[in-house]
This record gives structure tokens, sequence and C-alpha cells, in this order.
């Protein structure tokens, strides 16, 4: 019984026409001793039009889009709580100075160091997300009430630590105290650590 008109088979008499000079296949595989040619590097096999999922080896370089951004962590958490500060003493000294309607002029700037510090979150937990590839790590607990606080304290911590064991990352990862007490600031500096 031959391997089919085209020949090439395992039981096929015929020279497989897909093979290099050298005992090669011509698409970059090498023989199998059981027949055929294995994948290169020993990749299982791919369905059809879909490309495999490679997570990253300890210590390989991130590709450029998966790269998390360095960021001075000090001011990631200081800027935020600086306008919170700068819009009470302007709410203060206007309200006392001008008009007494100037005192909700401090909602406005707390209101805006809010959304600062939530854009700030997403987009670091995006960018941890992109190197462990954890499609039940999101950044939307951060709106749910106590179950935000684990999240952050907790969760977030832990992919912090998969993601440095991924890249092969010696730093450990920042204390559970400094998540508690400056959250952005523990989280920026574990993801410097990353870019390195």
């Amino acid at each position: 019984m031959g391997g089919g008109a085209g020949g090439g088979g395992p039981y096929s008499t015929q020279p497989n026409p897909f093979a290099a000079p050298g005992g090669q296949s011509a698409f970059g595989g090498s023989p199998n001793p059981a027949g055929g040619y294995a994948t290169p590097g020993g990749a299982g096999m791919v369905p059809y039009g879909q490309a495999p999922l490679a997570r990253p080896m300890p210590g390989a370089p991130l590709q450029a889009g998966h790269r998390p951004t360095r960021r001075n962590a000090l001011l990631t958490w200081l800027l935020p709580t600086g306008l919170i500060f700068m819009g009470f003493f302007l709410s203060v000294v206007l309200g006392l100075a001008v008009s007494p309607a100037f005192f909700s002029l401090f909602g406005l700037f707390a209101l805006g160091a809010t959304v600062w510090y939530v854009v700030l979150a997403i987009q670091m937990a995006n960018e941890v997300k992109a190197v462990t590839r954890t499609e039940d790590f999101a950044w939307w607990p951060i709106f749910v009430p106590f179950y935000g606080m684990y999240w952050m304290w907790i969760l977030v911590p832990q992919e912090v630590s998969k993601a440095k064991q991924l890249l092969g990352i010696q730093q450990p990862t920042q204390s559970i105290v400094l998540y508690i007490f400056l959250w952005h600031f523990a989280f920026a500096s574990d993801l410097n650590d990353m870019v390195r």
C-alpha cells in the first residue's frame, strides 16, 4: 500500500519531495524516527490558521509590545497626591479670600486625582497581564468595594511575582506593607524591575 499519489509518506517507496538534502525537511523540521518530520524545536502541532501561544522563557527579552513602561515610581504616587493637596490649599485660600463657593473646588481636584490614580492602575495591570498572559487577571476589581482591596493587596503582588518568575528576574516583589500604604509606588517599582 503506497503513501498516496504524491509519495513521501512513511509507507511510500518513493522519495519525499519535501525533503532537503542532508535529511532535513524543506520546511525546517528534523527527521522523525517514527516517520514524517517533527516541527522545529519539537513544538506540538498547531491547528490550521492559529498562531502558537508562546510564553516568554526566563531571562528572554520581551517583545516590544509587551514591555512594561518605565516610570518614576515615586512620582507615580506623589503627583496625584500633590494634586489633592494643591486642590485643598487653593479651595481654602480662595474660599476664605474670595467666596465660600470656592470651597467646592477641592472636590474637583480630588476627583481629578482619583481618575488619574485609576488610569495609572489600569495601565500597570494591563502591562503585567501582557507579560503573564493570564486571562483571569483583570483591572475591573479595583471598582468593587472590599474585593478591590483584596485585588490590590493580594492578587496584584501574586501576579507581579508570577511575571518576574517568567522573566527570570531575581528581585523580590515589594512587601505587602508597601502595597497597602503606597500601592502605586510599590506596583510601579515592581514594573521597573521588569524593564531592566
